[in-house]
């Protein structure tokens, strides 16, 4: 047997069918190409022709790696995840994924270090997140805690308060009808779930002014107040229904002079 015509793929670029005794036999890869040195007229037997076909394969395996890499880089183990899916659906053993994977760490497209440094850059000044939340994610992303302990010490306490602060400007637009108090709680809480530590978050509440955000504290005791008058008055009235609106407003954050303003000032508790 002997290859007749090789034949550049129009729609695939990089891809060539190959003819054998003027039959078409197999479209190849690049790859597969220069592994065997193919050449027309070339003479092949089967075990040659074995040899090609499961080269061919496996170049599949590394061209689907090389797309998956092509969005952005990735982790050792979510490149072999991937890549055990993959060789599922082609049919090849789990070796050919272990193989592969130390293909691309000596060909530098696999480096977990480099993966990290990376993520971290874009998760702290794109993203904004937290070092506890980052480190979350690289966990969970396979990378080891030696490696993410390292790339974490670039992340400045100056850049978490930063960033801890930008977070909590977006957030506290829309909470401008919150108590002082339940605004701190919530702005905590936030913050703690975004991945930020505890000492950067205490450092930013206690220099943030969450006055420039939040309404007139009477008016937005008054607000809410009115809102829970017309809920408890359906089932309470006298000295129970301002206790029910006292512990409510506490509850929101308000402070006890405030409250017991309101409640003076309130016609239904006149004879209270």
């Amino acid at each position: 047997m002997k290859i007749t015509k090789i034949e550049v793929q129009k729609k695939h670029p990089g891809r060539y069918s190959l003819y054998v005794d003027e039959d078409f036999w197999l479209g190849i890869n690049e790859r597969v190409l220069l592994k065997f040195a193919l050449f027309k007229g070339q003479s092949l037997d089967q075990a040659l022709m074995d040899q090609i076909t499961a080269y061919e394969v496996e170049s599949k395996l590394y061209q689907k790696a090389l797309n998956y890499l092509s969005f952005r880089m990735r982790s050792k183990q979510e490149m072999t995840t991937y890549l055990k899916k993959q060789a599922k659906v082609l049919d090849l053993p789990h070796q050919a994924c272990d193989h592969l994977v130390t293909q691309l760490e000596s060909e530098g497209l696999l480096n977990d270090q480099v993966f990290a440094q990376m993520y971290l850059d874009d998760a702290q000044h794109l993203n904004a997140k937290g070092p506890k939340l980052i480190e979350q994610d690289l966990r969970q992303k396979g990378v080891q805690a030696e490696i993410i302990n390292h790339v974490l010490e670039n992340y400045s306490e100056d850049q978490a308060l930063a960033n801890a602060h930008t977070l909590l400007d977006k957030y506290l637009r829309t909470k401008s009808k919150l108590s002082l108090q339940a605004a701190k709680d919530k702005a905590y809480q936030h913050l703690y779930q975004k991945g930020f530590t505890r000492d950067t978050i205490k450092r930013l509440l206690t220099e943030f002014d969450f006055q420039a955000y939040l309404e007139d504290q009477d008016k937005v005791l008054a607000h809410q107040a009115n809102k829970l008058l017309a809920k408890y008055q359906r089932k309470a009235q006298g000295y129970d229904l301002k206790q029910k609106l006292y512990l409510a407003l506490r509850r929101k954050g308000f402070d006890n002079d405030r409250i017991n303003d309101w409640l003076a000032q309130t016609p239904i508790f006149e004879n209270e």
